[in-house]
């Protein structure tokens, strides 16, 4: 995403124009200090504390997107799921993407894993390296609660929203029962 102008600084926006002047190397330095190393480092404070707490994490790393493929964006298939679980293969076991998939689709929504978006938020220092942090993508299509053109919510918000925060109980549940399985059984 840097190459398209919208990395952890973004320089262009969605639809490719200049959205600020290129930065030197010291000012990308100072806007990363002040914004994403804090970030970063609160996150992963969080992630260790359930590690210690829960003997493992789950991350869920929520977002939306449009209803019609935006420029930068490297899938450009117009139809688009209500919702798009992303995954990775490291953090992300199968049971995880299958039970997201499962929650939503229950409740009516079209699923897709990995489509159009793919991938999950980790912490770097946990990254390809803590099997017990666990992190699923979940993206919402935003014309499901929604006026696009305007940017304020549709009379369907109430409803989506209700939706979305019930899907999240079996997603997290599905996580605590196969940990706590491995756990009785001496794995992580």
């Amino acid at each position: 995403m840097t190459s398209k102008g919208m990395g952890a600084i973004y320089t262009k926006t969605s639809e490719g124009l200049i959205l600020r002047s290129q930065l030197s190397s010291q000012e990308r330095q100072q806007l990363l200090e002040r914004y994403y190393v804090p970030h970063h480092a609160a996150l992963e404070v969080l992630v260790q504390a359930e590690i210690s707490a829960q003997g493992f994490c789950l991350i869920i790393d929520a977002h939306s997107f449009s209803s019609k493929p935006l420029p930068h964006e490297a899938d450009q298939n117009p139809n688009r799921p209500d919702i798009c679980i992303g995954t990775d293969p490291f953090h992300t076991p199968q049971a995880l993407a299958k039970a997201a998939a499962g929650a939503f689709k229950e409740r009516g929504f079209s699923v897709a894993i990995d489509h159009p978006f793919q991938g999950t938020m980790v912490p770097m220092k946990y990254y390809q390296k803590e099997k017990r942090v666990l992190s699923v993508l979940i993206e919402v299509r935003r014309d499901l609660y929604m006026d696009e053109e305007l940017g304020r919510q549709n009379e369907r918000f109430p409803v989506i929203h209700s939706h979305i925060k019930s899907a999240l109980r079996p997603i997290s549940d599905s996580v605590f029962d196969s940990q706590r399985g491995d756990q009785s059984h001496g794995g992580k």
